[in-house]
């Protein structure tokens, strides 16, 4: 019976973190550098996408931390397992910073992660 509950509650995370990280790629997809956001303020009126001011915030700060590695680690986040290739999206980061250093990103290509390993 207990491992039934358990098996249960696994898969009801598994769909919770799937809905997740929809919604966070939903918000990278839909983000416009021009809306106010976490790191911009703006004295206009706000003009938000249908995500509204919180799902661009989310999108500024993974642009802002990962650069264009926010996609496949939103995409990754459906089927994370754990932090094991959480080294991998580190170097991925630092070669993105070095690849790519013009970007119309916040932090550049590889994100402020990548700044900070480069």
């Amino acid at each position: 019976m207990a491992r039934a509950s358990s098996r249960a509650l696994a898969d009801a995370a598994a769909v919770g973190l799937l809905g997740v990280a929809a919604l966070m790629l939903w918000a990278l997809v839909r983000y416009d550098p021009s809306l106010p956001a976490w790191s911009r303020a703006s004295t206009e009126a706000p003009e938000l996408s249908a995500g509204g001011y919180l799902l661009q915030s989310v999108a500024d700060v993974l642009f802002q931390l990962l650069g264009w590695l926010a996609y496949p680690v939103v995409v990754g986040l459906g089927a994370w397992a754990g932090l094991a290739w959480l080294p991998v999206v580190w170097a991925a980061c630092g070669l993105m910073a070095l690849a790519n250093p013009e970007t119309t990103l916040p932090a550049g290509a590889g994100g402020a992660l990548g700044r900070l390993l480069v």
